[in-house]
Protein backbone atom coordinates (compact mmCIF):
# COMPACT_ATOMS: atom_id res chain seq x y z
CA UNK A 1 0.00 0.00 0.00
CA UNK A 2 2.76 2.41 0.93
CA UNK A 3 4.50 1.50 -2.30
CA UNK A 4 1.41 2.40 -4.34
CA UNK A 5 1.04 5.65 -2.42
CA UNK A 6 4.64 6.52 -3.21
CA UNK A 7 4.03 5.80 -6.89
CA UNK A 8 0.94 8.02 -6.91
CA UNK A 9 2.80 10.77 -5.04
CA UNK A 10 5.71 10.56 -7.49
CA UNK A 11 3.32 10.67 -10.42
CA UNK A 12 1.53 13.75 -9.02
CA UNK A 13 4.86 15.48 -8.44
CA UNK A 14 5.88 14.77 -12.05
CA UNK A 15 2.57 16.20 -13.32
CA UNK A 16 2.99 19.27 -11.09
CA UNK A 17 6.55 19.92 -12.31
CA UNK A 18 5.51 19.43 -15.94
CA UNK A 19 2.59 21.84 -15.51
CA UNK A 20 4.89 24.40 -13.87
CA UNK A 21 7.33 24.21 -16.80
CA UNK A 22 4.48 24.66 -19.30
CA UNK A 23 3.12 27.70 -17.41
CA UNK A 24 6.62 29.21 -17.23
CA UNK A 25 7.14 28.73 -20.97
CA UNK A 26 3.76 30.31 -21.76
CA UNK A 27 4.61 33.37 -19.63
CA UNK A 28 8.05 33.59 -21.23
CA UNK A 29 6.56 33.34 -24.71
CA UNK A 30 4.04 36.09 -24.03
CA UNK A 31 6.72 38.35 -22.59
CA UNK A 32 8.94 37.67 -25.60
CA UNK A 33 6.07 38.69 -27.83
CA UNK A 34 5.88 42.05 -26.08
CA UNK A 35 9.59 42.56 -26.51
CA UNK A 36 9.44 41.64 -30.19
CA UNK A 37 6.54 43.97 -30.88
CA UNK A 38 8.22 47.14 -29.72
CA UNK A 39 11.82 46.15 -29.15
CA UNK A 40 11.69 46.75 -25.39
CA UNK A 41 12.45 44.71 -22.30
CA UNK A 42 10.07 45.61 -19.48
CA UNK A 43 11.99 43.90 -16.68
CA UNK A 44 11.04 45.71 -13.48
CA UNK A 45 9.59 48.70 -15.33
CA UNK A 46 6.41 50.26 -14.01
CA UNK A 47 3.66 50.68 -16.61
CA UNK A 48 2.35 53.92 -15.07
CA UNK A 49 3.75 55.75 -18.11
CA UNK A 50 1.13 54.22 -20.44
CA UNK A 51 -1.48 56.61 -21.79
CA UNK A 52 -3.65 54.86 -24.42
CA UNK A 53 -6.07 57.81 -24.58
CA UNK A 54 -3.36 60.43 -25.12
CA UNK A 55 -2.94 62.69 -28.13
CA UNK A 56 0.52 63.09 -29.67
CA UNK A 57 2.21 66.21 -31.07
CA UNK A 58 5.66 65.96 -32.67
CA UNK A 59 7.36 69.30 -33.33
CA UNK A 60 10.52 69.19 -35.45
CA UNK A 61 12.56 72.36 -35.94
CA UNK A 62 14.85 72.50 -38.94
CA UNK A 63 18.61 72.83 -38.29
CA UNK A 64 18.23 73.38 -34.52
CA UNK A 65 21.38 72.84 -32.48
CA UNK A 66 20.68 71.71 -28.91
CA UNK A 67 23.53 73.81 -27.53
CA UNK A 68 21.58 76.97 -28.48
CA UNK A 69 18.72 76.10 -26.11
CA UNK A 70 18.62 77.18 -22.47
CA UNK A 71 17.69 73.70 -21.26
CA UNK A 72 20.92 72.41 -22.84
CA UNK A 73 23.02 75.07 -21.12
CA UNK A 74 22.93 78.02 -23.53
CA UNK A 75 23.39 81.36 -21.78
CA UNK A 76 21.16 83.46 -24.05
CA UNK A 77 17.42 83.41 -23.38
CA UNK A 78 16.43 81.77 -26.67
CA UNK A 79 13.95 79.15 -25.53
CA UNK A 80 11.86 79.84 -22.39
CA UNK A 81 8.85 77.82 -23.61
CA UNK A 82 10.92 74.85 -24.75
CA UNK A 83 12.84 75.02 -21.47
CA UNK A 84 9.56 74.87 -19.53
CA UNK A 85 8.51 71.72 -21.39
CA UNK A 86 11.93 70.22 -20.63
CA UNK A 87 11.42 70.94 -16.93
CA UNK A 88 8.05 69.20 -17.02
CA UNK A 89 9.22 66.32 -19.20
CA UNK A 90 12.38 64.39 -19.98
CA UNK A 91 15.41 65.80 -21.78
CA UNK A 92 17.65 63.46 -23.76
CA UNK A 93 21.10 64.98 -23.70
CA UNK A 94 22.63 62.75 -26.39
CA UNK A 95 20.11 62.26 -29.19
CA UNK A 96 21.39 61.85 -32.75
CA UNK A 97 19.96 61.85 -36.24
CA UNK A 98 20.41 59.26 -39.00
CA UNK A 99 21.44 61.97 -41.49
CA UNK A 100 22.60 65.60 -41.61
CA UNK A 101 19.74 66.55 -43.97
CA UNK A 102 15.97 66.58 -43.67
CA UNK A 103 14.88 63.70 -45.89
CA UNK A 104 17.20 61.12 -44.36
CA UNK A 105 16.66 62.16 -40.75
CA UNK A 106 12.86 62.54 -40.78
CA UNK A 107 12.63 59.44 -42.99
CA UNK A 108 14.17 57.41 -40.16
CA UNK A 109 12.00 59.16 -37.57
CA UNK A 110 8.76 58.42 -39.41
CA UNK A 111 9.61 54.79 -40.31
CA UNK A 112 11.85 53.80 -37.36
CA UNK A 113 14.32 52.37 -39.87
CA UNK A 114 18.09 52.83 -39.88
CA UNK A 115 19.90 54.15 -42.98
CA UNK A 116 21.05 50.63 -43.90
CA UNK A 117 17.36 49.78 -44.44
CA UNK A 118 16.13 53.19 -45.59
CA UNK A 119 18.41 55.40 -47.66
CA UNK A 120 16.85 58.76 -48.47
CA UNK A 121 18.52 61.52 -50.48
CA UNK A 122 17.35 65.06 -51.19
CA UNK A 123 14.12 64.99 -53.23
CA UNK A 124 13.91 61.21 -52.77
CA UNK A 125 10.89 59.12 -51.83
CA UNK A 126 10.95 57.15 -48.59
CA UNK A 127 9.74 54.08 -50.45
CA UNK A 128 6.79 51.87 -49.64
CA UNK A 129 7.52 51.84 -45.94
CA UNK A 130 4.90 51.91 -43.21
CA UNK A 131 4.97 55.31 -41.51
CA UNK A 132 4.19 56.28 -37.95
CA UNK A 133 1.16 58.23 -39.20
CA UNK A 134 -0.19 55.10 -40.92
CA UNK A 135 0.12 53.06 -37.74
CA UNK A 136 -1.60 55.72 -35.66
CA UNK A 137 -4.38 56.28 -38.19
CA UNK A 138 -5.05 52.54 -38.23
CA UNK A 139 -5.56 52.87 -34.48
CA UNK A 140 -8.21 55.55 -34.91
CA UNK A 141 -6.21 58.71 -34.33
CA UNK A 142 -6.91 61.82 -36.41
CA UNK A 143 -3.64 62.44 -38.28
CA UNK A 144 -2.62 65.91 -39.48
CA UNK A 145 0.67 67.44 -40.60
CA UNK A 146 1.82 70.87 -41.65
CA UNK A 147 5.38 70.94 -42.93
CA UNK A 148 7.36 73.83 -44.32
CA UNK A 149 10.10 71.98 -46.14
CA UNK A 150 10.03 70.95 -49.79
CA UNK A 151 11.85 67.69 -49.03
CA UNK A 152 8.51 66.61 -47.56
CA UNK A 153 6.42 67.68 -50.55
CA UNK A 154 3.51 65.50 -51.59
CA UNK A 155 4.85 62.62 -53.64
CA UNK A 156 7.83 62.09 -51.31
CA UNK A 157 5.95 59.52 -49.22
CA UNK A 158 6.09 61.60 -46.05
CA UNK A 159 2.40 62.38 -46.52
CA UNK A 160 1.50 58.68 -46.22
CA UNK A 161 -0.90 58.06 -43.34
CA UNK A 162 -1.96 61.68 -42.86
CA UNK A 163 -5.59 62.44 -43.61
CA UNK A 164 -4.65 66.12 -43.80
CA UNK A 165 -1.23 67.10 -45.10
CA UNK A 166 -0.48 70.80 -45.55
CA UNK A 167 2.70 72.11 -47.14
CA UNK A 168 3.96 75.55 -46.11
CA UNK A 169 3.25 78.31 -48.59
CA UNK A 170 6.75 79.78 -48.29
CA UNK A 171 9.95 79.17 -46.41
CA UNK A 172 10.50 82.27 -44.37
CA UNK A 173 8.49 84.05 -41.67
CA UNK A 174 6.03 81.21 -41.95
CA UNK A 175 6.11 79.85 -38.42
CA UNK A 176 3.24 82.04 -37.30
CA UNK A 177 0.96 80.86 -40.12
CA UNK A 178 1.80 77.22 -39.34
CA UNK A 179 0.88 77.80 -35.71
CA UNK A 180 -2.36 79.53 -36.69
CA UNK A 181 -3.46 76.49 -38.69
CA UNK A 182 -2.62 74.12 -35.86
CA UNK A 183 -4.50 76.24 -33.31
CA UNK A 184 -7.53 76.01 -35.57
CA UNK A 185 -7.17 72.22 -35.78
CA UNK A 186 -6.85 71.94 -32.00
CA UNK A 187 -10.19 73.68 -31.65
CA UNK A 188 -11.68 71.27 -34.16
CA UNK A 189 -10.16 68.10 -32.69
CA UNK A 190 -10.37 68.85 -28.97
CA UNK A 191 -12.88 66.04 -28.34
CA UNK A 192 -11.01 63.53 -30.52
CA UNK A 193 -7.77 61.58 -30.29
CA UNK A 194 -5.17 63.03 -32.64
CA UNK A 195 -1.60 62.94 -33.91
CA UNK A 196 -0.03 66.15 -35.25
CA UNK A 197 3.35 66.59 -36.90
CA UNK A 198 4.56 70.19 -37.18
CA UNK A 199 7.79 71.07 -38.96
CA UNK A 200 9.12 74.63 -38.69
CA UNK A 201 11.89 75.72 -41.07
CA UNK A 202 12.50 79.27 -39.85
CA UNK A 203 15.74 78.29 -38.06
CA UNK A 204 17.23 77.12 -41.39
CA UNK A 205 19.65 79.54 -43.10
CA UNK A 206 19.25 82.27 -44.17
CA UNK A 207 18.19 83.32 -40.69
CA UNK A 208 15.77 86.08 -41.61
CA UNK A 209 13.55 86.20 -38.51
CA UNK A 210 13.94 89.56 -36.72
CA UNK A 211 17.37 89.97 -38.28
CA UNK A 212 17.27 93.75 -37.80
CA UNK A 213 17.60 93.22 -34.04
CA UNK A 214 21.17 92.08 -34.71
CA UNK A 215 22.27 95.23 -36.55
CA UNK A 216 23.99 96.70 -33.48
CA UNK A 217 26.62 93.97 -33.79
CA UNK A 218 27.73 95.29 -37.17
CA UNK A 219 29.58 98.20 -35.61
CA UNK A 220 31.72 96.00 -33.35
CA UNK A 221 35.28 96.44 -34.60
CA UNK A 222 36.40 93.28 -32.78
CA UNK A 223 34.04 91.01 -34.71
CA UNK A 224 35.40 88.17 -36.82
CA UNK A 225 34.52 88.38 -40.52
CA UNK A 226 33.94 85.34 -42.70
CA UNK A 227 34.24 85.45 -46.51
CA UNK A 228 31.22 84.78 -48.69
CA UNK A 229 31.60 81.70 -50.89
CA UNK A 230 30.78 81.19 -54.50
CA UNK A 231 27.57 79.22 -55.10
CA UNK A 232 29.17 75.81 -55.65
CA UNK A 233 31.60 75.91 -52.71
CA UNK A 234 31.07 74.37 -49.29
CA UNK A 235 34.07 75.08 -47.06
CA UNK A 236 35.90 78.13 -45.77
CA UNK A 237 33.14 80.72 -45.77
CA UNK A 238 29.44 81.56 -45.72
CA UNK A 239 27.47 79.88 -48.53
CA UNK A 240 25.91 82.37 -50.90
CA UNK A 241 22.37 81.23 -50.10
CA UNK A 242 22.92 81.77 -46.37
CA UNK A 243 24.10 85.37 -46.59
CA UNK A 244 21.99 88.31 -45.46
CA UNK A 245 22.64 91.58 -47.30
CA UNK A 246 26.22 90.42 -48.02
CA UNK A 247 27.10 90.75 -44.32
CA UNK A 248 30.28 88.90 -43.29
CA UNK A 249 30.12 89.48 -39.51
CA UNK A 250 30.22 86.09 -37.76
CA UNK A 251 28.50 87.32 -34.58
CA UNK A 252 25.65 88.81 -36.63
CA UNK A 253 24.74 85.38 -38.02
CA UNK A 254 24.88 83.76 -34.58
CA UNK A 255 22.54 86.48 -33.33
CA UNK A 256 20.16 86.00 -36.28
CA UNK A 257 20.14 82.23 -35.67
CA UNK A 258 19.29 82.76 -32.01
CA UNK A 259 16.51 85.22 -32.87
CA UNK A 260 15.02 82.63 -35.21
CA UNK A 261 15.02 80.09 -32.37
CA UNK A 262 13.33 82.60 -30.07
CA UNK A 263 10.66 83.20 -32.71
CA UNK A 264 9.87 79.48 -33.03
CA UNK A 265 9.94 79.17 -29.25
CA UNK A 266 7.17 81.78 -29.16
CA UNK A 267 5.13 79.65 -31.58
CA UNK A 268 5.54 76.65 -29.29
CA UNK A 269 4.39 78.86 -26.43
CA UNK A 270 1.22 79.69 -28.39
CA UNK A 271 0.54 75.98 -28.94
CA UNK A 272 1.06 74.97 -25.32
CA UNK A 273 -1.07 77.88 -24.09
CA UNK A 274 -3.94 76.71 -26.31
CA UNK A 275 -3.51 73.12 -25.07
CA UNK A 276 -3.97 74.45 -21.54
CA UNK A 277 -7.02 76.52 -22.50
CA UNK A 278 -8.70 73.49 -24.10
CA UNK A 279 -7.76 71.22 -21.16
CA UNK A 280 -5.71 69.04 -23.52
CA UNK A 281 -2.32 69.49 -21.89
CA UNK A 282 -2.89 66.61 -19.45
CA UNK A 283 -3.72 64.11 -22.18
CA UNK A 284 -1.20 65.08 -24.85
CA UNK A 285 2.29 63.69 -25.33
CA UNK A 286 4.53 66.48 -26.69
CA UNK A 287 7.83 65.69 -28.40
CA UNK A 288 10.25 68.41 -29.53
CA UNK A 289 13.27 67.65 -31.70
CA UNK A 290 15.08 68.65 -34.89
CA UNK A 291 15.91 66.98 -38.17
CA UNK A 292 19.64 67.73 -37.81
CA UNK A 293 22.07 70.30 -36.44
CA UNK A 294 24.07 73.09 -38.07
CA UNK A 295 27.78 73.74 -38.57
CA UNK A 296 28.88 77.17 -37.35
CA UNK A 297 32.54 77.16 -38.26
CA UNK A 298 33.35 73.65 -37.05
CA UNK A 299 35.48 71.81 -39.62
CA UNK A 300 35.54 75.02 -41.68
CA UNK A 301 31.81 74.78 -42.53
CA UNK A 302 29.75 77.89 -41.78
CA UNK A 303 25.98 78.17 -41.27
CA UNK A 304 25.25 75.07 -43.28
CA UNK A 305 24.80 71.30 -43.02
CA UNK A 306 24.42 68.15 -45.08
CA UNK A 307 28.07 67.65 -46.00
CA UNK A 308 29.59 65.87 -43.01
CA UNK A 309 28.82 63.30 -40.32
CA UNK A 310 30.31 65.36 -37.52
CA UNK A 311 28.31 65.61 -34.31
CA UNK A 312 27.43 69.29 -34.83
CA UNK A 313 25.31 68.22 -37.81
CA UNK A 314 23.87 65.06 -36.20
CA UNK A 315 23.33 66.05 -32.57
CA UNK A 316 19.71 67.10 -32.03
CA UNK A 317 17.56 68.13 -29.08
CA UNK A 318 14.98 65.63 -27.85
CA UNK A 319 12.38 66.48 -25.22
CA UNK A 320 9.48 64.18 -24.35
CA UNK A 321 6.64 65.41 -22.16
CA UNK A 322 4.39 62.53 -21.13
CA UNK A 323 1.50 63.74 -18.92
CA UNK A 324 1.45 60.36 -17.16
CA UNK A 325 5.03 60.75 -15.91
CA UNK A 326 5.67 63.25 -13.14
CA UNK A 327 9.25 64.41 -13.56
CA UNK A 328 11.45 67.21 -12.32
CA UNK A 329 14.17 68.23 -14.76
CA UNK A 330 14.73 64.58 -15.68
CA UNK A 331 17.81 64.19 -17.89
CA UNK A 332 18.77 61.03 -19.79
CA UNK A 333 22.47 60.88 -20.67
CA UNK A 334 22.29 57.65 -22.67
CA UNK A 335 22.86 57.87 -26.41
CA UNK A 336 19.56 57.56 -28.34
CA UNK A 337 18.31 58.04 -31.92
CA UNK A 338 15.55 59.90 -33.73
CA UNK A 339 14.31 56.57 -35.09
CA UNK A 340 13.45 55.56 -31.50
CA UNK A 341 10.67 58.16 -31.29
CA UNK A 342 8.09 56.06 -33.15
CA UNK A 343 8.40 52.93 -30.95
CA UNK A 344 8.32 55.18 -27.87
CA UNK A 345 4.97 56.65 -28.96
CA UNK A 346 3.55 53.21 -29.77
CA UNK A 347 4.67 52.00 -26.36
CA UNK A 348 3.05 54.91 -24.49
CA UNK A 349 -0.20 54.52 -26.45
CA UNK A 350 -0.18 50.73 -25.96
CA UNK A 351 -0.24 50.07 -29.70
CA UNK A 352 1.23 46.71 -30.64
CA UNK A 353 2.74 45.89 -34.02
CA UNK A 354 3.89 42.61 -35.52
CA UNK A 355 7.05 43.59 -37.37
CA UNK A 356 10.47 44.35 -35.98
CA UNK A 357 11.71 47.95 -36.17
CA UNK A 358 15.28 49.24 -36.04
CA UNK A 359 14.26 51.78 -33.40
CA UNK A 360 13.27 50.81 -29.85
CA UNK A 361 11.09 52.38 -27.18
CA UNK A 362 12.90 54.89 -24.98
CA UNK A 363 10.55 54.36 -22.05
CA UNK A 364 13.07 52.22 -20.08
CA UNK A 365 15.62 55.04 -20.53
CA UNK A 366 13.04 57.55 -19.31
CA UNK A 367 12.45 55.45 -16.19
CA UNK A 368 16.14 54.74 -15.59
CA UNK A 369 15.57 51.03 -16.17
CA UNK A 370 17.57 50.42 -19.34
CA UNK A 371 21.05 48.93 -19.60
CA UNK A 372 21.07 48.99 -23.41
CA UNK A 373 23.99 50.71 -25.17
CA UNK A 374 22.68 51.98 -28.49
CA UNK A 375 24.85 52.68 -31.52
CA UNK A 376 23.95 55.44 -33.97
CA UNK A 377 24.30 54.75 -37.70
CA UNK A 378 24.25 57.88 -39.86
CA UNK A 379 24.63 58.39 -43.57
CA UNK A 380 24.97 61.07 -46.24
CA UNK A 381 25.53 59.86 -49.79
CA UNK A 382 28.02 56.99 -49.63
CA UNK A 383 29.62 58.30 -46.43
CA UNK A 384 28.45 56.32 -43.40
CA UNK A 385 29.30 56.38 -39.71
CA UNK A 386 28.73 54.43 -36.53
CA UNK A 387 28.81 56.19 -33.14
CA UNK A 388 29.14 54.41 -29.80
CA UNK A 389 29.39 55.98 -26.35
CA UNK A 390 33.14 56.47 -26.79
CA UNK A 391 33.98 56.25 -30.48
CA UNK A 392 32.88 57.61 -33.86
CA UNK A 393 33.97 55.67 -36.95
CA UNK A 394 33.43 57.16 -40.44
CA UNK A 395 33.85 55.31 -43.73
CA UNK A 396 34.29 57.63 -46.72
CA UNK A 397 33.33 56.91 -50.36
CA UNK A 398 37.00 56.93 -51.42
CA UNK A 399 37.78 54.17 -48.91
CA UNK A 400 39.50 56.41 -46.37
CA UNK A 401 38.57 56.05 -42.72
CA UNK A 402 38.26 58.24 -39.66
CA UNK A 403 37.95 57.34 -36.00
CA UNK A 404 37.56 59.76 -33.10
CA UNK A 405 37.55 59.34 -29.35
CA UNK A 406 34.47 61.50 -28.83
CA UNK A 407 34.85 61.48 -25.04
CA UNK A 408 38.32 63.03 -25.17
CA UNK A 409 37.92 64.82 -28.51
CA UNK A 410 34.27 65.94 -28.85
CA UNK A 411 35.18 68.36 -31.65
CA UNK A 412 36.36 65.40 -33.78
CA UNK A 413 39.58 67.07 -34.87
CA UNK A 414 42.09 64.31 -34.06
CA UNK A 415 41.67 61.38 -36.46
CA UNK A 416 43.19 58.35 -34.71
CA UNK A 417 42.92 55.91 -37.62
CA UNK A 418 46.67 55.18 -37.59
CA UNK A 419 46.70 54.54 -33.82
CA UNK A 420 43.39 52.76 -33.24
CA UNK A 421 43.34 50.21 -36.06
CA UNK A 422 41.81 47.43 -33.96
CA UNK A 423 38.92 49.58 -32.69
CA UNK A 424 38.33 50.89 -36.22
CA UNK A 425 38.34 47.33 -37.57
CA UNK A 426 35.74 46.17 -35.03
CA UNK A 427 33.43 49.11 -35.76
CA UNK A 428 33.88 48.70 -39.52
CA UNK A 429 33.01 45.01 -39.29
CA UNK A 430 29.91 45.77 -37.20
CA UNK A 431 28.82 48.45 -39.66
CA UNK A 432 29.39 46.34 -42.77
CA UNK A 433 27.70 43.33 -41.16
CA UNK A 434 24.53 45.39 -40.61
CA UNK A 435 24.61 46.69 -44.17
CA UNK A 436 25.23 43.24 -45.68
CA UNK A 437 22.43 41.62 -43.68
CA UNK A 438 20.05 44.40 -44.74
CA UNK A 439 20.90 44.21 -48.44
CA UNK A 440 17.87 42.11 -49.40
CA UNK A 441 15.56 44.55 -47.61
CA UNK A 442 17.21 47.71 -48.89
CA UNK A 443 15.27 49.97 -51.25
CA UNK A 444 17.23 52.10 -53.69
CA UNK A 445 16.19 55.76 -53.48
CA UNK A 446 13.75 56.95 -56.10
CA UNK A 447 13.44 60.63 -57.00
CA UNK A 448 10.04 62.30 -56.89
CA UNK A 449 8.98 65.02 -59.30
CA UNK A 450 9.10 68.60 -58.06
CA UNK A 451 7.66 71.66 -59.75
CA UNK A 452 9.53 74.84 -60.65
CA UNK A 453 8.37 76.65 -57.50
CA UNK A 454 9.71 73.86 -55.31
CA UNK A 455 12.98 73.80 -57.23
CA UNK A 456 13.38 77.51 -56.61
CA UNK A 457 12.78 77.00 -52.88
CA UNK A 458 15.43 74.29 -52.75
CA UNK A 459 17.82 76.41 -54.81
CA UNK A 460 17.39 79.31 -52.36
CA UNK A 461 18.46 76.97 -49.55
CA UNK A 462 21.57 75.71 -51.35
CA UNK A 463 20.23 72.25 -52.18
CA UNK A 464 20.17 72.84 -55.93
CA UNK A 465 22.60 74.82 -58.07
Amino acid sequence: MNKNKRKIKKKNLTIFLLASVIIFLVILFNQSGKNFDNGVSFDGVSEDYKCPDCNVIIITIDALRPDHLGCYGYERNTSPNIDRLAEQGILFKNAFSSAPFSGGSIGSLMTSLAPYHLYVCNCCKIGERITLATRLRENYLITRAIVDNSHFAKGSGFERGFEEYIEGSNYFSNGSSITKIMLDRLQKDQDKKFFYWIHYIDVHAPYLIQKDECNELLSNINSVHIPILETNKRYGGIPKYATINNITNFDYYICAYDKAIKYIDEQIGRLTKRLHELSLINRTVIIISADHGESMGEHNIFFSHGFSLNDVELHVPLIVKNPKLITNNKIVNDQVRLMDIGPTILDILEIRINERLDGISLVPFMLGKSNTNLSVISRVGDMISIRTDNWKYIYNPNGSEEIYNIKEDPTELNNLIDKKQEIAKNLRQKLFKLMTEARNDFLEPEKFEIDDKTKEKLRSLGYLQ
